[in-house]
């Protein structure tokens, strides 16, 4: 049996009771999972039950851009805007790139001498240098998300979702490259 709607299998008995006389016809109500369609279908060998819905298998990764997941080292400094042309730069943090994608990548770092009501202004640019294994990528990025980890045995470090927001071509073309290899061995 389909939903005349969408064509989809998914169907279960409705949630209205069938009279008597039109079930020994082989008449039922029944309800389509998929669209959620109630309508009427006439089958002589077909039993329907109730049965919560499923819902549609979701994708792994619906986002703009898959992310993967790395370890690679990463230079990161705080870019201080003051005029148009007036930047200034905090001294390179050490850190790594944990996860990165076409759009952004998230970084974590230990920033024990960082402002953290500065730091965590939405926003906030920084300029990162990944070290990948066929070269150097240096890219403006903004912070998206931050979350602040406190050591009991040490210094608290940064993990902080960023978005690209400046690259010049050659790295761009160098990182499209990175990716597209992670691609291809997650697919064999």
């Amino acid at each position: 049996m389909e939903c005349p709607r969408c064509q989809s299998t998914r169907v279960q008995r409705g949630y209205r009771d069938t009279r008597i006389l039109v079930r020994l016809w082989g008449g039922q109500e029944l309800l389509c999972n998929n669209c959620g369609l109630e309508f009427k279908g006439f089958s002589w060998l077909a039993s329907f039950s109730r049965a919560p819905a499923k819902s549609k298998q979701a994708d792994l990764n619906r986002r703009r851009s898959p992310r993967y997941k790395v370890h690679l080292p990463a230079r990161i400094r705080l870019v201080a805007e003051g005029t148009v042309n007036d930047v200034s730069l905090s001294p390179v943090m050490l850190g790594q790139c944990q996860t990165i994608s076409s759009r952004g990548m998230a970084l974590s770092f230990v920033g024990s001498h960082l402002n953290q009501a500065e730091f965590t202004k939405p926003g906030r640019r920084l300029l990162v240098t990944i070290k990948l294994p066929t070269g150097t990528v240096e890219a403006l990025v903004k912070t998206v998300t931050h979350q602040r980890v406190e050591h009991k045995d040490g210094p608290a470090s940064w993990f902080v979702g960023t978005s690209l927001v400046q690259i010049s071509d050659a790295d761009r073309a160098r990182l499209s490259a990175y990716i597209d290899k992670r691609a291809a061995k997650l697919q064999h």
